[in-house]
């Protein structure tokens, strides 16, 4: 996930209070992922970043399409994806994460939200992956 630097958000040098943050994700995101189920994508991420003393707020904006397999006939269709999703980050003596808290490690100045970004978009399609035609 090295390669994927667009998606580090530069915190320690962001002043408090509310930033915006726009990503574009195509198939050369999914490439940094083993065993992706997507392979092809044409999705908006919209990040609103809230910093505040004790805490980071983000909400995450994710809308487009992925381009999936049907599970009926092998065809490849465009899934819509629409989805919001919200993740708090808070300071720690150790990074960990529980279900909707991340927390890092204080004097971390930068944060990759690829990761999450992937999750939450992978989440979103159903199990069962069927298109109408």
């Amino acid at each position: 996930m090295t390669s994927l630097t667009e998606f580090s958000l530069p915190i320690q040098g962001l002043t408090e209070g509310q930033h915006e943050f726009n990503f574009q994700i195509d198939k050369d995101f999914f490439k940094h992922f083993e065993s992706a189920p997507i392979q092809q994508s044409n999705i908006q991420v919209r990040l609103d970043f809230d910093k505040r003393s004790d805490m980071f707020v983000m909400d995450f904006d994710i809308s487009g399409t992925a381009n999936i397999e049907c599970d009926r006939c092998l065809e490849l269709f465009d899934f819509p994806i629409a989805v919001q999703n919200q993740l708090l980050v808070k300071k720690a003596d150790e990074a960990k994460e529980d279900l909707d808290i991340i927390y890092i490690i204080d004097g971390t100045s930068i944060l990759n939200v690829a990761k999450y970004i992937y999750e939450f978009i992978c989440l979103a399609i159903p199990m069962s992956k069927v298109h109408e035609d």
